[in-house]
């Protein structure tokens, strides 16, 4: 069991996860308007981050969000505002697929960086997003 709280200076919020496991855990954010801690509406067993008002979510197991079903091993994203007021039209960013698969995820303060695998080779993505970024 382990519990980190921590606030981000930068988007001005207050971030909290609960995990029982290893693999899963429980997000909230401290909704300040109302002075009380909401979870994030993800499955327990993705990873998530902000990054440049960007949420991104990787699921680990396939995720339905009606009509849609994200993949496994996907990378999704959102506007961060627009998912804590309840929209859930994500922007896929990477699918894997038989022979690629996503390794890591870093960022820089303006640049994304995203690292895949196509049959054991490595390759690195720079991204840098466009204000009216949307990708689907």
């Amino acid at each position: 069991m382990s519990i980190m709280a921590f606030y981000d200076p930068i988007h001005a919020r207050h971030r909290a996860s609960r995990s029982a496991t290893f693999y899963s855990a429980v997000h909230y954010w401290l909704d300040e308007k109302a002075n009380e801690w909401m979870q994030f509406d993800v499955p327990s067993d993705a990873r998530i981050f902000e990054w440049n008002e960007w949420l991104f979510i990787m699921p680990q197991t396939d995720w339905n969000v009606d009509p849609t079903i994200y993949r496994e091993g996907s990378l999704i994203v959102i506007r961060c505002d627009a998912f804590l007021q309840g929209d859930r039209q994500f922007s896929l960013f990477f699918v894997p697929s038989e022979t690629e698969v996503l390794s890591a995820v870093q960022y820089t303060n303006n640049l994304l960086i995203v690292t895949y695998r196509s049959a054991s080779v490595s390759h690195i993505t720079l991204w840098r997003p466009p204000a009216s970024f949307h990708c689907t």
